[in-house]
């Protein structure tokens, strides 16, 4: 079980990265940095993981739909 006090999306999403890209091909672990940096962090990264809902999650897929970002994008992100 991961501790979540005091840790935010942003700091899960950077130990996630670390760990889970070890061992992948390049272009798809720079496609989740990629992702996690301009979709899921400006949006979610400072909020505290223990504090996370998922009005927080849908509130950042609304905003990706109207500013245009392909379904597949919201879907990574989403995941």
């Amino acid at each position: 079980k991961l501790p979540t006090g005091g840790l935010t999306v942003g700091e899960l999403l950077t130990r996630w990265l670390d760990f889970w890209t070890t061992g992948i091909a390049d272009t798809t672990r720079k496609q989740y940095q990629r992702i996690a940096d301009n979709h899921i962090r400006p949006s979610l990264g400072a909020v505290d993981l223990a504090k996370l809902t998922p009005l927080h999650v849908q509130r950042m897929l609304d905003s990706l739909a109207s500013r245009g970002v392909r379904d597949r994008t919201r879907e990574y992100a989403f995941g």
